[in-house]
């Protein structure tokens, strides 16, 4: 099941809750009338039935879930039948009653699930005919009928529409937090989203003891060439250079825009082969930007078996910093 579904259903569980809520009060409210005000000869049942209701309505209430919703909706709404039953005995021109009582449990019934609630509508409505086909006319008695139908369409409807309501707010919801971890310029992770899943790809490659590359890039002079050309011909810079040093790599390495134009990559499976740093400042002094500009980078870096996210940033930092002195230029501090 997607989230989207899950969602829905939790959702649909919490609109039935809601109906049984709302039967329990007006169940507390028939008891108590039917106990102090009423007296008649089925003052008992009529007491009895709506006292089981009450119960029923609390407890479905209270332990109502998305594995058990069916079993506590069947018996709410028998409890229910039981409970327009004898109130047809008492009241036995009161149609609207059991309209009400019904038509509120058909309806949250379908948000809840389709087939229970047509079962539910088709159940109710010969229960409906039966009880009173003989107390009122038939102008009466069709229009109180096709209520049953307003019901059912007015369910369908609103079901159709809390989960389109639920799909276009989990599409929001996420396209949000996509954007949260996404740098806007280069369209690379940032930072908050690189440490996040740089302590995830290191607690995997501590389960496997492989080799851990952890580099922090730098470009070189970048201040000038926002000075020189303007902001926007230093975005372009930064743009192109992402894109190299993304192409460099492989989809599965983690590489993000820390800040400015200071970049990171974590490799949680190096092979010590590769000599990667040397051929990323390669191809970035390759490069032939915006009117013919060049770059370079500096580039730091650590290779270790050590998986502590703070201790590798703190090297590879250490290692930029060294490269940074002379420019254009890698420093690997090796531990292995």
């Amino acid at each position: 099941m997607n989230e989207v579904e899950a969602r829905f259903n939790h959702f649909k569980i919490n609109i039935l809750k809601l109906s049984v809520l709302l039967t329990f009060f007006l169940g507390v409210l028939f008891f108590l009338f039917h106990l102090f005000f009423y007296k008649g000869k089925h003052q008992f049942l009529v007491n009895f039935v709506e006292f089981l209701l009450v119960l029923v309505s609390f407890f479905s209430y209270k332990f109502i879930s998305e594995k058990n919703y069916k079993f506590y909706a069947v018996i709410e709404f028998f409890i229910i039948l039981l409970t327009v039953w004898v109130l047809s005995i008492i009241y036995p021109n009161n149609v609207y009653l059991p309209i009400w009582m019904f038509g509120t449990l058909i309806v949250f019934s379908l948000c809840t699930d389709i087939v229970l609630g047509i079962i539910f509508l088709i159940i109710s409505i010969i229960i409906f005919d039966f009880l009173f086909i003989k107390r009122i006319n038939i102008y009466s008695f069709l229009t109180l009928n096709f209520q049953f139908i307003a019901y059912f369409i007015f369910g369908i409807i609103l079901i159709m529409k809390i989960k389109s309501l639920e799909q276009k707010t989990f599409f929001y919801e996420n396209l949000l937090y996509k954007n949260s971890l996404i740098d806007h310029l280069t369209k690379l992770f940032n930072r908050k989203y690189f440490e996040k899943t740089a302590k995830i790809l290191l607690e995997k490659a501590n389960r496997n003891k492989t080799n851990v590359l952890f580099l922090m890039l730098d470009l070189d002079y970048f201040k000038k060439i926002n000075d020189l050309y303007g902001h926007p011909v230093g975005d372009i810079v930064l743009i192109n250079v992402a894109n190299e040093i993304k192409n460099s790599i492989r989809k599965s390495d983690l590489l993000a825009r820390m800040g400015g134009e200071e970049f990171a990559i974590l490799i949680e499976d190096y092979n010590l082969n590769s000599n990667l740093a040397e051929k990323i400042r390669q191809n970035i002094e390759k490069l032939r930007l915006y009117e013919n500009i060049t770059v370079t980078i500096s580039i730091g870096g650590v290779i270790s078996k050590n998986y502590n996210y703070d201790y590798l940033y703190k090297k590879a930092d250490e290692a930029l910093y060294k490269a940074k002195k002379t420019r254009n230029k890698v420093v690997i501090f090796n531990e292995l």
